[in-house]
């Protein structure tokens, strides 16, 4: 990998990160009812929330969820250009791909260690495992559409390329 390209980097973490709000708070909204978190948490009014309601969330609580993830979204497109080459697929597909793996060896096991350590409702469970797969399919698919081939090659319609030169 020779160079980052920064600003399609930079477009495709903002635009993964809107994309990951919306999936995983989806998830959250439509599963996430089925179980009670704590009465004080911020996340309980979330789950209080319909449309046309604000949150009762303090401000500090936005600030630290929005700054946090939108920084956090740089690390998987750094990780998608480094490991680009080793990723199956093609184009979209790659980064389909590339989620899935992303998912597989960093937040099954999380899902994993939460149903067999903490006693957690099925519910919750189910969030932990099916909502990060979501999100990282759908992440990892705008990050290879915008992003793109490290190396700024586009391949025609059905075409590859060849192994990278050593």
């Amino acid at each position: 990998m020779k160079g980052v390209k920064v600003k399609r980097a930079v477009l495709a973490a903002l635009v993964g990160n809107a994309a990951s709000f919306i999936v995983g708070g989806g998830f959250y909204v439509l599963i996430g009812r089925s179980f009670r978190p704590e009465p004080g948490s911020p996340f309980a009014a979330v789950l209080r929330w319909t449309p046309g309601r604000t949150f009762d969330m303090p401000a500090w609580w936005w600030v630290l969820l929005v700054v946090g993830n939108t920084v956090l979204a740089f690390g998987p497109v750094f990780v998608y250009a480094i490991l680009y080459d080793g990723i199956p697929g093609r184009g979209v597909w790659k980064g389909v791909w590339f989620g899935f793996l992303v998912w597989l060896a960093a937040l099954l096991p999380v899902a994993f260690t939460l149903a067999v350590i903490v006693n957690v409702s099925a519910a919750l469970v189910m969030v932990a495992i099916f909502e990060p797969l979501a999100e990282y399919l759908i992440y990892g698919a705008i990050v290879a559409a915008i992003y793109g081939d490290p190396r700024g090659r586009t391949p025609a319609a059905g075409d590859s390329f060849p192994a990278a030169e050593q």
